[in-house]
């Protein structure tokens, strides 16, 4: 299993970094393209998830530089082993965001909008925190 050497917010921070291996989630043109354009001729990335079904990305980066494209589902029992390690060893927290049923609009709005951070649940027979 490899091991973690960085993690970054937006993957271009180590464009400069020659990096091998990439994983990028949840599979959308702000985090597909920039790993591709940033991997190192003959690096891997690897896409874990499918958010939509189609990404956009320059295929010259791809190819020319004979970037290896990968995907996954989610990985094997390993791989979710040494997530939750590495989330635990770093106290890393999500940002989850509760809403009653009836602010399923109001959330579906602020996604819209880009106006939240991190993931916005619906509980049914819970009040909004």
């Amino acid at each position: 299993m490899d091991s973690v050497g960085k993690v970054v917010n937006d993957v271009r921070d180590l464009a400069r970094t020659n990096w091998t291996s990439s994983s990028t989630s949840p599979g959308f043109d702000i985090t597909t393209s920039p790993a591709i354009g940033s991997a190192r001729k003959r690096g891997r990335v690897v896409q874990v998830g499918l958010a939509k079904p189609t990404v956009t990305f320059d295929v010259r980066d791809l190819v020319l530089r004979e970037v290896q494209l990968l995907g996954s589902v989610i990985g094997t029992t390993e791989n979710l082993i040494s997530v939750v390690e590495f989330i635990k060893d770093r106290a890393i927290s999500s940002r989850v965001e509760t809403l009653s049923f009836e602010q399923i609009g109001e959330g579906y709005d602020r996604m819209k909008r880009g106006d939240h951070h991190g993931p916005l649940v619906a509980l049914y027979d819970q009040p909004a925190r």
